[in-house]
């Protein structure tokens, strides 16, 4: 019956697992390291404009009294 649908193709051989050891592995983690630590800060932080802006969701309530419409 297993002639019926021809030969099996063969596996693909496995890819290597990356040493962590690794100078470049080494230097990728340094690289993301450097990379997550110039982000952090306010300067990295996306600030808000003062004005209700009209972009969806971006709008926010202004400081109003108790009953008043606005």
């Amino acid at each position: 019956m297993g002639a019926l649908f021809g030969k099996t193709p063969k596996p693909a051989d496995p890819t290597p697992m990356p040493v962590p050891d690794d100078a470049a592995a080494k230097a990728a983690d340094l690289r993301q390291r450097q990379q997550i630590a110039s982000r952090s800060g306010r300067a990295s932080t996306m600030l808000s404009r003062r004005s209700g802006g009209g972009d969806a969701g971006t709008s926010s309530y202004g400081n109003s009294l108790l009953g008043q419409a606005g």
